[in-house]
């Protein structure tokens, strides 16, 4: 298994430098099933972050690209079926998806809730407002 930082993944989606997309697209193609690319959860809640900050991508497509990551045979996300619970929610609601995502994996730690100063954290991704 290969851990996977952000940028790399982010190079292979945007492609906007040849030189490192060449090499993302290398590497991702030679990952399998059995000796798959690592996706951590910090390194999926930046790839969001820097695609929506840096790149202006609208919500759709950010959807599509964390569906493909799951989808994909060749890469393993960190807690994939707290990933998969935090992209329904992010889906059709207003919380951002690092939310969702903080939300999901406390509660598939066992945290009977997830506290949060921030109102639409509480409001939108299911945190408790303290």
């Amino acid at each position: 298994m290969t851990g996977i930082d952000t940028n790399v993944l982010v190079r292979f989606i945007v492609r906007d430098d040849p030189s490192q997309t060449r090499r993302a697209d290398n590497l991702l193609d030679n990952l399998t099933h059995e000796n798959p690319g690592f996706v951590s959860s910090v390194a999926l809640a930046e790839i969001v972050w820097v695609l929506q900050s840096n790149y202006g991508m609208p919500k759709n497509e950010l959807v599509l690209c964390i569906e493909r990551l799951l989808q994909s045979r060749s890469l393993l996300l960190e807690n994939e079926p707290a990933v998969r619970q935090a992209l329904n929610i992010f889906t059709y609601s207003n919380a951002d998806f690092a939310d969702c995502h903080i939300e999901r994996t406390c509660s598939s730690a066992g945290c009977r809730r997830t506290v949060t100063f921030d109102k639409d954290a509480a409001k939108s991704a299911g945190m408790t407002l303290i």
